[in-house]
């Protein structure tokens, strides 16, 4: 199949499930808000957030690192699995020693000490088991994605999860009327277990034919060597990501109540409607970009990226006035009157939101044509002044100090990844708005 081919096919997947996972999660956030108590809504995200920043921390940046490792070894089924090999155990490791940090303290703390909410110190051991479905299934979604398998990697990157969960939140509901922040937990966590051990069952199956194949003492080294040179900046560049989009959650968390992180996160759940578009590309362009970096083709690698980013750019800009005119009808007619008051809110994160996806796929270029330290330096410097801003404008201004804090970190970021992929890899991947009508630019 051509790179043209697997963009279309894999694209069409990706927005596909992209769409449902969204729709699916809409329900699911509409449903709580609904039934929950706003106090239990904001414990609800604040939960998300922890688990997400702990798995991300857990995994040492492996997701990635496999997806370049196995993309650029296709052909090499045997060198495949034992980076597959590799690769799992050190994420067990990794998921190990997190989770025992959990049930040692550090849940309790961070419950108590930190975001004075009681109710997480009570669930330590069902967020600790969500903790580890979750990065499972993170983990196993960008295996298949380092396979070009964007069908699986779509399946078990979320897509099933919310389906799932979506179904038996409404099941249970029906049956009983009566909902409590641990059952709703419980009964996500049950999505998440289907889903691993589909995964699972799937990958052995694929590994099956080269079950027999050893590796050798010193291979196996090369190999972990490999793999960490390329892991480590990645990971310390998810992790500054994270806290570019966690940060507001977290100080929220700390210096406001509940109800507040609650109103703020519906306004962030909001505009993912605006990311979906460069979702969708990022999560069928890295083998793409991988592949025509090792053969040096940087106009065709330029013409992909700027194409995607134009036709990501369309609908996100349509959304952002959606919002900008119609943001307070949506959000208490969707989440409730109480919800209202994250109309501002919504509408100051989705100028960053836009903006973000207009410049495109810069990020994931440099982190996959071996800039990761680039990457990880534009992303501690802008998570820094996220913090700092935010940080600063929470005290008066609350979740609105913090949507703008954000914001600004997030175009600040995108610029200067914008401008050092142009300086580092000879191309521009921002949208452009005559790629259409202009038959030079479409050829550059």
């Amino acid at each position: 199949m051509t790179i043209n081919k697997k963009l279309i096919s894999g694209s069409v997947w990706a927005f596909s499930g992209k769409l449902l996972m969204t729709l699916s999660g809409f329900l699911i956030n509409i449903f709580l808000a609904r039934v929950l108590s706003p106090e239990e809504v904001g414990n609800y995200f604040l939960i998300i957030s922890l688990i997400t920043f702990t798995s991300t921390f857990a995994l040492f940046g492996l997701p990635k690192a496999a997806v370049k490792l196995i993309a650029e070894s296709f052909n090499e089924q045997g060198k495949i699995k034992h980076i597959i090999t590799i690769v799992l155990l050190m994420a067990t490791l990794g998921v190990f020693l997190s989770a025992s940090a959990l049930l040692f303290g550090l849940n309790d703390w961070l419950a108590i000490e930190l975001f004075d909410a009681p109710i997480l110190a009570n669930l330590t051991g069902i967020i600790i088991l969500w903790f580890i479905l979750f990065t499972c299934q993170q983990m196993m979604a960008e295996i298949y994605r380092g396979y070009n398998d964007i069908k699986l990697a779509t399946l078990f990157n979320g897509l099933l999860t919310s389906i799932l969960s979506a179904i038996l939140l409404i099941v249970f509901y029906n049956s009983y009327r009566v909902f409590a922040l641990s059952e709703v937990i419980n009964l996500i966590i049950c999505a998440y277990l289907i889903s691993v051990l589909f995964s699972s069952l799937l990958l052995w199956y694929k590994l099956l034919p080269v079950a027999n194949e050893r590796i050798s003492m010193v291979k196996a080294r090369e190999t972990l060597t490999e793999i960490s040179v390329i892991a480590w900046p990645l990971w310390i560049t998810s992790l500054a990501l994270l806290a570019l989009t966690q940060v507001d959650v977290w100080l929220l968390g700390v210096f406001r109540t509940q109800e507040e992180v609650a109103i703020y996160s519906i306004a962030a759940r909001l505009i993912i409607i605006i990311s979906i578009p460069l979702i969708v590309v990022n999560a069928v362009i890295p083998p793409i970009i991988s592949q025509l970096h090792a053969q040096k083709n940087t106009r065709k690698l330029q013409k992909i990226l700027r194409l995607t980013a134009t036709l990501s750019s369309i609908p996100a800009i349509i959304a952002l006035g959606v919002f900008i005119f119609f943001g307070d009808f949506i959000l208490t007619f969707i989440f409730g009157k109480f919800y209202q008051s994250s109309t501002e809110i919504l509408v100051i994160l989705s100028i960053g939101q836009t903006f973000n996806v207009c410049a495109g796929s810069c990020g994931l270029a440099l982190m996959l044509t071996k800039h990761q330290i680039t990457m990880m330096l534009i992303t501690l410097f802008s998570g820094l002044i996220t913090i700092i801003t935010s940080w600063y404008l929470v005290y008066d201004y609350g979740a609105k100090g913090v949507a703008t804090g954000t914001t600004c970190g997030i175009i600040l970021q995108n610029l200067l990844m914008l401008l050092l992929t142009r300086y580092k890899l000879g191309i521009w991947t921002n949208l452009d708005p005559f790629i259409f009508f202009n038959r030079k630019a479409r050829e550059q």
